[in-house]
């Protein structure tokens, strides 16, 4: 050996090392659909577009009698400031305008009645169409805004010369009454001395209802012009000459200053011109008459206003506002032309940015993340709820846009295959294929022998899903192919007035109702003439049948408010001023002035028009016999148990499978009243529609628009219709039911929440109805997947040996189809059929859970939720403790003592997590081996026997005396 260098040396070795364990987190997710959500009341900012309607105070067209030029349509690619990649939900899209600027009263495209004005008194007016006085001050008639419902606060655009903008624009600040006397020998209110608060009466006026009475002198003009202080009725201007009119005035003491002496030479006529609120600059009197280079219009400006679903179109997230859109401006002012106003849209839109696991840590970096709490957003309800029943940080998932929400969840069981710090996951569902998918990945990635095959890395879960209340059996599943037909036998055989309720219309002036989209609930009114003068009548639709035998038919509801001698359809009587029901021979129109008309139940027209004498004929009919019968070829409805009482569903649009056949708001129902033949069934005589009820099977034309709201009315296609057969189940049919679908799960890794429907503090819907204020409504009922995420931050946030029986959880104040809908005795089947039940004993304390059960209750160990969880806890410590030997340590006795002591390390750790009243999560464990394994020689076995917490659920006292 080689001379060295005398040295010390320390070698440091232990005979054993401590491995720290690796403790995991029973983290939770919640998964379903984000939504981004913008209300026009809350969110007006980030509501506006960066494109306006129209041009503001837009040049008036020299030619023509249209003093504004039509914005053309305004075309969105995306709605304003959306989330880059979500999808608009176009039901939700409102569009909203402010600003707006609608024309109230405008220069008519006569040259005669070009625009006046002057300096000294800032007062506007028109030229009247006579030519009487054209060059004076003030005219003679004018426009008389008054009438034409001109109000303080519009604002003027006067354009003198071709181009440009308006050389003028001001605001009205008040309106000007005028009288002004045109007789022969006029009054002359100057040289009289009338002053401003002298009195005016007029009286024996031609049109007495409209100008006699008593005024206020606000002003005088010139000798033969005065202002009054009251707004004069009226629609017009008004020429009243000969011996009519009367006119005195008088001093506030009775004092005569003037009166009109020589009532036959009196001409009186009223203006009503606008005073603006600043000067026009200048002295102008306009061009002279005949000249036609002056223009002017007014406008009023409206704030907040919702566009009629008619519009606009949505297609995806492009949003087509129509051009030429006019606007009511008050009860009176309808059909106003919008010149200008800013955009602003009201949308929700599908978030698909949030397709990864996303950790929200408080409630501002929820709000970031997820936007608004509101009922239209489940996935931050649901992260909401379960961070007020945990301390930790909680996950989200928001599923992309798939064609099915089972694709979609399957893309999410894909996406986090590789997460491994997840436990608790919680569906926003109650879809049973998607909580199988969910049920079958958490048994596989817990399953040894699965993730040994499969090379990936093993994971404990357990899926928080829930369950929904059925209070209707499937008799008859789905199915197309149906027809409606009639029932002989079921209109009245002597009918009798009231029976006379289905109104045909035939004539050259037929109008087209299909067209124009005629649905239940919409009125006819009608203006008939009784010899001397119109008489209104009014009748609810009950239902369109289209054409029939060349004659648009509706039916109507009784309406025993007509002023008719008995209820039904009126017609012309035995003389002038007398009605009764029509008869079958019906009414020809015979006056110029009578009128047809269809409005909506907003009263918004559909139909409106004069027909003419001789060109619509009204007939009224008996009720023909009722749609009570379904037919489907090849059905087997004896067979399949069918009987009366069960309930026959259709949706909505009867031809269309809605998908979702619980959404009872898109079914409609009729009760079985016997069944005639395997192919036939006949449902319940409720008698004819009614303009809110379908009582008859649907038929002729349907009672919506294809699709919703824009759509078109579409006959009713016998051979495709869908419908199916439900049949009511007593409260403890509805709990077998429920516990069938626990029982067909039967996994510890499965847990089904009940009740179905729950209020969740403080949450609200902002597209509920406000009524007048602008706080967002409280949210309705919310389905019982929630309870489910309340069962996840409890997961997450209390040590995994504790139980959650009797366990109050946080963010829901009231529970409905639980102990007050079941008896006690349901309530325990419930539970003890593997559902996990929350209860509350009143509205002021919180809800728990009558038993923590799994869907497995066929033991304790697979039943108790906290034994699952806990049983997990500890697995996973294990496995995370041990993963670090693999790849990098060999199978060697230093490594078979290395893993024993960390296996001894984890226990004593595990141990020591001792928390009052429950314990630690281990009790205590022995190691019973760890040695090579006899299967493979790259593999070490190692046997634990461990001693775990069992929840407390029984006490038993034996009291002996």
């Amino acid at each position: 050996m080689a001379m060295q260098r005398p040295n010390v040396i320390v070698f440091q070795e232990y005979e054993s090392i401590t491995v720290a364990p690796d403790i995991p987190d029973l983290n939770v997710i919640v998964v379903g659909y984000a939504y981004q959500i913008l209300d026009y009341l809350d969110d007006k900012s980030d509501c506006k577009a960066d494109t306006g309607y129209g041009v503001e105070d837009g040049a008036i067209p020299v030619a023509g009698s249209d003093n504004y030029t039509d914005p053309t349509a305004v075309i969105l690619s995306n709605p304003p400031n959306i989330e880059s990649g979500a999808l608009v939900s176009e039901d939700s899209v409102s569009v909203f305008f402010d600003d707006l600027r609608a024309v109230v009263s405008e220069w008519d495209g006569v040259a005669a009645t070009h625009g006046r004005y002057t300096q000294n008194d800032n007062l506007f007016w028109a030229n009247d169409t006579d030519g009487l006085n054209a060059a004076t001050f003030p005219a003679t008639n004018g426009q008389h805004f008054g009438s034409e419902g001109v109000e303080a606060g519009d604002i003027l655009l006067v354009q003198q010369n071709a181009g440009g903008s308006a050389d003028y624009k001001l605001t009205v600040r008040e309106l000007c009454y005028t009288f002004y006397d045109d007789s022969v020998t006029p009054l002359t209110f100057i040289t009289n001395g009338v002053s401003p608060g002298d009195i005016m009466t007029v009286w024996n006026d031609s049109a007495p209802t409209v100008r006699d009475g008593t005024y206020i002198v606000k002003r005088v003009l010139t000798e033969t012009s005065l202002e009054v202080e009251e707004v004069i009725p009226g629609a017009g201007n008004i020429t009243v000459a000969g011996p009519n009119c009367f006119i005195r005035i008088q001093s506030p003491a009775g004092v005569v200053r003037v009166e009109n002496t020589t009532p036959a030479d009196g001409a009186l006529y009223d203006t009503c011109n606008a005073r603006m609120n600043s000067d026009f600059g200048a002295d102008y009197v306009g061009p002279p008459p005949g000249a036609s280079t002056e223009k002017w219009r007014i406008e009023r400006e409206l704030v907040d206003v919702d566009l009629d679903a008619t519009d606009f179109s949505v297609s995806g997230n492009e949003i087509t506002i129509n051009g030429a859109l006019t606007v009511d401006v008050s009860a009176t002012l309808l059909g106003c032309p919008v010149t200008y106003s800013e955009i602003y849209v009201e949308y929700m839109a599908q978030r698909t940015d949030l397709q990864t696991v996303n950790t929200l840590t408080s409630t501002a970096e929820m709000e970031t993340t997820l936007g608004k709490l509101d009922a239209r957003n489940p996935l931050y309800v649901g992260a909401y709820i379960a961070a007020l029943n945990t301390t930790t940080p909680v996950k989200v998932y928001g599923l992309g846009d798939f064609a099915s929400e089972e694709l979609a969840y399957l893309d999410f069981i894909d996406k986090i295959s590789a997460e491994r710090d997840i436990y608790a996951i919680v569906p926003l569902t109650y879809n049973t294929t998607v909580l199988a998918s969910l049920k079958s990945m958490a048994e596989n990635l817990a399953d040894p022998n699965y993730v040994l095959t499969n090379g990936i890395k093993q994971k404990f879960r357990a899926i928080l899903g829930a369950v929904k209340l059925e209070t209707q059996k499937v008799i008859q599943d789905v199915t197309g192919g149906a027809s409606t037909l009639q029932k002989a036998g079921t209109a009245p055989v002597v009918p009798t007035n009231d029976d006379y309720r289905t109104m045909k219309i035939s004539g050259a002036a037929m109008p087209d109702l299909t067209a124009a989209k005629v649905l239940p609930g919409d009125r006819v009114q009608l203006q008939l003439w009784d010899g001397a003068a119109l008489q209104a009548f009014e009748f609810t639709i009950s239902h369109y049948n289209g054409v029939v035998t060349l004659k648009e038919e509706l039916e109507v509801d009784l309406n025993t408010a007509q002023p008719v001698t008995q209820q039904g359809l009126p017609v012309w009587g035995a003389g002038p001023g007398t009605w009764d029901n029509w008869l079958p021979a019906g009414y020809t129109y015979a006056h110029a002035t009578e009128t047809f008309a269809i409005v909506d139940p907003d009263g918004i027209p559909k139909v409106s028009f004069i027909p003419g004498v001789g060109n619509l004929t009204l007939e009224a009919a008996n009720l023909d016999d009722y749609y009570l019968v379904l037919q489907v070829p090849g059905a087997t409805f004896i067979t399949d148990g069918v009987i009366p009482g069960d309930t026959l569903q259709m949706p909505l649009d009867c031809e269309a499978d809605p998908g979702d056949w619980d959404d009872l708001t898109n079914l409609q129902e009729w009760e079985v009243n016997a069944i005639l033949s395997q192919e036939r069934i006949e449902v319940r005589n409720e008698g004819t529609n009614s303009s809110t009820v379908a009582n008859e099977l649907p038929h002729l034309k349907k009672r919506s628009l294809v699709p919703p709201l824009t759509g078109v009315l579409e006959d009713v296609t016998n051979g495709d219709i869908f419908f199916r057969i439900m049949r009511d189940m007593d409260k403890t049919e509805q709990v077998t039911s429920m516990v069938a679908v626990a029982t067909s799960f039967t996994s510890k890794r499965l847990v089904l929440a009940y009740p179905d429907s729950v209020d969740i503090s403080g949450l609200v819907d902002g597209s509920k109805p406000r009524y007048g204020s602008n706080t967002p409504a409280e949210a309705d009922p919310q389905p019982g997947y929630y309870l489910a995420c309340a069962i996840g931050g409890q997961t997450a946030g209390q040590p995994s040996q504790q139980g959650f029986t009797n366990l109050g959880i946080s963010g829901i104040s009231k529970l409905y189809n639980s102990s007050t809908y079941f008896n006690e005795q349901q309530i325990t089947d419930l539970s003890n059929g593997g559902v996990y039940v929350f209860i509350q004993d009143n509205l002021a304390s919180l809800p728990y859970s009558v038993h923590e059960v799994t869907t497995d209750t066929t033991a304790l160990e697979t039943g108790e939720y906290m034994v699952v969880k806990n049983f997990d806890f500890i697995a996973w410590t294990f496995l995370d403790t041990l993963f670090p030997f693999l790849g990098i340590w060999n199978v060697t006795p230093e490594t078979i003592e290395f893993i024993r002591q960390a296996i001894r390390t984890t226990i004593e750790a595990l141990r020591a997590r001792y928390v009052s009243k429950i314990g630690p999560p281990l009790i205590d464990a022995v190691i019973d081996g760890v040695e090579e394994s006899d299967l493979s020689t790259d593999r070490i076995e190692a046997y634990v026997s461990v001693d775990l917490p069992m929840v407390l659920n029984t006490i038993g006292l034996h009291l002996v005396a």
